[in-house]
This record gives structure tokens, sequence and C-alpha cells, in this order.
């Protein structure tokens, strides 16, 4: 009703939003204000200017909603604001404009990227979308082609991880022999090889991968295993197939059990040679220490970090606490339900209709899901992982368990 009554409700609303504390209700104002008039959208470009972000922040995005062909304008006063998080959403605007027509306010923005802000990060490659060569190319190469690759930053590092265009993988490759990151660095680092756009580049991310592998530096067991994960999940050379069997992920390892609450468990004096021994059970879907099946995360370092507790916990209730940055669990129905292949998603195309998923066991498989017409159900948190009451442990073994995967690799 505000909006149909144009301009002639803008001064009431601007004494609104200059009488109003309640930070909630004032941002309201300027999205009904951008869409009044020319007088109510002045006084929103104004707010472009003011001290608090907040209300930058608020009126770049009215503004945006109200008249997306100001957009080009309006990023030219915003690009180089102090607030990162305005510079963010300038960004995102700027994701549909030709590189010719914003190329200086992509160039301060990615001179605005501290190295830690993974939201900016993900806004600047946001930003690059087709044109992601272009500015690897054109903006960012030439910010670090002075610079050694023993004397990357963070910011450089992660610029190239995540705009992973053939040249960027190339100096990231460059960088990650030069310094010789430890592994968890290593595997977040290689993760930029996952990624090809053709055939061609697939099989230089391999050969790249592989010459890692090679060297003495990434000699341990833990390195070896990740370069074979990403070779045989993603940068295979996997045919297309239609689902024509059953693949289901085992839903007990063991006699039912009953166990206790987490604190109760938690409480409990834990025996590390024995919960190395009940972890045997884990290496059906783990690997620990080089044994096991790679299904799901490996386990050598992962409760180093935590506490006896959060590990409890996984075991106990496995999707109560998902962590990111996994695959994620898939259900593929096939010939009306005749068919069932359960995994972890590792690759999708909706463009191609196909996805590769990791079966439990290991192997990977490409399903046509469009030509064949199976259903893809994303499981959200949802984990494979059954319970401690289906994998036959007491309470005991669990916190002893607990005990040897939090003091395992130290």
């Amino acid at each position: 009703r505000l909006k149909k009554r144009g301009d002639s409700v803008a001064s009431m609303l601007e004494d609104y939003f200059a009488s109003e504390s309640q930070p909630y209700l004032k941002a309201r104002v300027p999205w009904v204000l951008a869409q009044l008039g020319d007088r109510g959208r002045e006084y929103v470009r104004g707010l472009l200017n003011a001290e608090d972000f907040q209300l930058r922040l608020v009126a770049f995005r009215a503004l945006r909603f109200a008249a997306p062909e100001e957009v080009l304008p309006m990023a030219g006063v915003l690009y180089r604001d102090p607030s990162p998080a305005v510079r963010r959403e300038v960004a995102l605007a700027l994701r549909d404009v030709a590189l010719e027509d914003c190329r200086e306010m992509i160039d301060a923005l990615v001179d605005g990227y501290d190295g830690e802000n993974r939201w900016y990060l993900e806004a600047l490659g946001i930003a690059s979308t087709k044109k992601e060569a272009e500015v690897y190319r054109e903006v960012i190469r030439p910010k670090f082609a002075l610079t050694p690759p023993e004397k990357w930053n963070a910011a450089a590092k992660n610029l190239a991880w995540r705009f992973h265009t053939p040249e960027a993988v190339e100096d990231l490759h460059r960088v990650i022999v030069a310094q010789k990151p430890d592994l968890e660095a290593f595997r977040h680092w290689v993760m930029a090889y996952a990624s090809f756009r053709t055939d061609a580049q697939r099989a230089n991310h391999r050969k790249r991968l592989e010459e890692l592998a090679s060297l003495p530096a990434f000699s341990g067991p833990d390195f070896q295993i990740t370069v074979e994960e990403i070779l045989a999940r993603d940068l295979n050379d996997l045919q297309g197939e239609f689902l024509e069997a059953h693949f289901l992920v085992p839903k007990a390892f063991g006699a039912r059990t009953t166990v206790s609450e987490v604190g109760v468990i938690a409480g409990l004096e834990g025996d590390e040679d024995r919960g190395k021994v009940k972890a045997q059970v884990c290496l059906a879907c783990h690997r620990v220490e080089g044994a096991g099946i790679a299904f799901g995360p490996n386990l050598t370092h992962w409760g180093q970090e935590r506490t006896v507790e959060e590990i409890v916990t996984a075991l106990v209730e496995p999707s109560a606490h998902l962590a990111h940055g996994y695959d994620k669990p898939v259900r593929l129905t096939a010939g009306r339900g005749k068919y069932v292949a359960e995994g972890l998603l590792s690759n999708f195309s909706w463009h191609a209709g196909s996805l590769k998923i990791k079966l439990y066991g290991g192997e990977t498989k490409k399903i046509l899901f469009r030509q064949s017409g199976a259903r893809v159900d994303n499981l959200k948190d949802h984990s494979w992982m059954p319970p401690a009451s289906e994998m036959g442990l007491s309470d005991q073994d669990v916190r002893d368990i607990a005990e040897y995967l939090r003091t395992l690799g130290n």
C-alpha cells in the first residue's frame, strides 16, 4: 500500500527512519523508499555514504533490488568501502557484468582480500562467474607474478585455489612444491586439482597430482591416501552407466546394544590399547593408519583436535553434528525402486545429467541419472555411519575407542 502511494509518503518514511532507534525496524525503511519514486530513491542513495556500514549495506541491497539498472554506478561508489561486508556485496552484484565494464572494481576488490575471510573469497569467485579465466590471468596473476612461489601468502594461494583455472592450478602447483605444506594444508590446496572443464585439463591435473605424490615431502601414507582418493574419485576417466544393480550401505556391523548418554560415557576412564582393538570395527568404512576402506573420512588424525565428548557424540549419534566439507550422502533410485544405490556424492553435473557416487567399499561409479530416469535424493543431516548401538559396542568400548582416536597420531 505504501508503494502504491509513491513519493507522497516519502517524507513520513524519512521521519520514521530518522526517529527509529531499533535497527531492525529502521532497516526496513530503505527497502520501501527505494521503490517509491525519484524522491525516495534519492534518499536511499544518500545512505550509501552513511557512517554505519550496515546502513550502507542495506541501502545498496535495496537499490539493487529496486533499480538493477543502477548497479554499476552504485558499485562505483562502494567498491573501495572500508567494510569487507559492503565490498563483498558489491562483488556479488558484479556477477553478470563483463570484465571490461568492471575491471577497476574487481582489481580493487581483489586488493581488499585479507587472505582469511572465506565469504569474501567466495564473493570474488561469484563476481568472476563466466569470466574466471580472464580475471585470474589479467587481474590476479599479475599481482603475484614477481613473488617467488615459496613466498606466496595466504591471499595468493586462496585466490589460485578458488579460481582453479588451468593457470591458477599451475601456479598453485609450483607453490605446493616450494612450500611443502603440512598434511592439513596439503589436503586443502590439492582439491583445486579436482576441478576441470575439459578432458585435457583432467589429464594435466592428474599428472600434476602424481608428480606431487612422487616427491619425498609427500611420501607419508596420509599424503599418499589423499592423492589416491582424489585420483580415484575426481580425476578418473569413468564411463557413464545406468543404475542396474543394488549398492546399499550396511545399517549395522554387530549385535544391537544399549548405550548410555554421551555425558555418562565420556565420564568413564578410557583405555587406548583396548580402544585400538575395538576400533577395528571402524575399518569397515574408514582408513586408520593406512588400514581400512576409504569410504568415510580418514580417522588417523581426526580425533587429535576433538574432545572426548565430541568423539563419543560422533560414535553414539553420528548424524547429530555432521562435519562440513565431506562428501554428501545421496541415494539413487531407478526402475521404480528396483535398483537403489547409496553412497557419497563426489561429483555432480546437472548439465551432463551424470553424477559420481562413492559406494560402500570405496568404489566410485558415474551414473547417468537423467537418461536412466533415476531419482536423486540428497540426504540432509544424514550419516551413513551406524550408531554405536548398531555396532555391538558397549559404553566402555565407545569410551576406549574415543581415547584411542584422541591420542592417535600424536
